[in-house]
């Protein structure tokens, strides 16, 4: 009878686990380099963490932060202690860290073409915006800028009635909460945004703020964004993570898209009736554009998906962000509210808000 060594079983196995994860090492190692030296880069400082490998305890750091609330004030501290950009390792693969305007500029705009979108972006968002601009690539993401960029060849922006009457709503839900209770901006801010981007993307407003009718599309719509961002920052670990209420919300974001919002879209004749109506009252409806170049309907209701995830989330940021600088900075306050003085209380003009420069300072360096 043979006999065999469990010790020389156990090194075989560690062996077979081991050469793989060493051979896609050195190629990600390979192809950094040869990058490096055709960019004529330096090598980014390295952020301190134990697991070099699967970058465990950098996950708990943020899975802490995000718990805490305090998930920006643990990026800006990054920052301040390690520099502008810097670099990691999470599940093999290094990750660059950077807020280097002139590495954000080579991304976003010089070198454009040289960058893709990687895997975890595409995973993360994919189940709940499908394919759209935000996960495409290439060919691929030009074909679909093509297919957008005329439809935002207007604006409406001019529509100030419009504007008015979601303002109001928010001014009113700040409004009727109990005289020196504290506020959560946070929620009127999207839920204001949220009306508008409706109204204008779909020609129908959900009004979250006046109505209950329709904020449980809200919520779904927060909790499916939520998980969005929580599938990116766990990666590939992702999986192992429950999703069921994730799963659900996406069902629910996509029935009201297509039972509510393109369920006549491509009916010759109800399409004319809607577009006629848009016309009386002198509004542009960014759904209607948009259905004469897409005629798939689930890539249809992807891209208006995504147009909302996009729209939503970018202007509610801005004003809480604007809000919280104005309630620590009263000279900004103060010089806010003497520019617009002048208009007695008076709905503005397109022509008063160009010519609101101070105020256009203060959004620009919110942002």
């Amino acid at each position: 009878m043979a006999f065999i060594d469990s010790s020389q079983v156990n090194s075989k196995l560690l062996l077979c686990f081991a050469l793989p994860v060493l051979f896609l090492l050195y190629k990600r190692l390979a192809l950094y380099r040869r990058r490096a030296k055709y960019s004529e880069c330096r090598d980014p400082p390295r952020y301190p963490q134990k697991d070099i490998l699967l970058g465990v305890d950098v996950l708990q750091g943020i899975i802490a932060a995000v718990k805490s609330k305090c998930y920006l004030q643990k990026l800006h501290q990054d920052y301040t202690r390690y520099g502008s950009t810097f670099s990691k390792h999470f599940l093999f693969s290094p990750i660059i860290c950077t807020v280097e305007p002139d590495n954000l500029k080579s991304i976003l705009s010089t070198n454009f073409k040289d960058y893709g979108i990687t895997s975890v972006r595409k995973n993360a968002f994919r189940p709940f915006l499908g394919d759209n601009i935000l996960t495409a690539d290439g060919a691929e993401w030009t074909h679909a800028r093509a297919n957008l960029r005329p439809s935002f060849s207007k604006t409406q922006t001019g529509d100030l009635d419009m504007f008015e009457i979601h303002v109001n709503n928010l001014v009113h839900a700040i409004g009727s909460r109990g005289e020196g209770e504290t506020i959560d901006l946070r929620d009127l801010f999207l839920g204001v945004t949220a009306d508008i981007a409706t109204e204008s993307f779909y020609g129908e407003s959900v009004d979250s703020l006046r109505s209950n009718s329709l904020s449980s599309i809200m919520e779904a719509f927060q909790i499916a964004n939520r998980g969005c961002e929580d599938r990116a920052r766990r990666g590939k670990l992702a999986m192992f993570f429950p999703q069921g209420k994730f799963t659900e919300s996406i069902k629910i974001m996509r029935r009201y898209i297509e039972q509510y919002v393109i369920k006549d879209v491509h009916n010759p004749e109800k399409k004319r009736s809607l577009e006629e109506e848009a016309a009386k009252k002198n509004k542009y409806v960014l759904l209607h554009e948009l259905s004469k170049v897409i005629t798939d309907r689930d890539r249809l209701r992807d891209e208006l998906l995504t147009i909302l995830f996009a729209g939503r989330d970018t202007t509610g940021s801005l004003l809480c962000s604007l809000f919280f600088t104005l309630a620590r900075r009263s000279d900004i306050w103060i010089r806010l509210r003497s520019e617009v003085a002048y208009l007695k209380g008076e709905k503005p003009t397109v022509r008063d808000l160009q010519q609101l420069q101070y105020i256009k300072y203060v959004l620009n360096e919110s942002k």
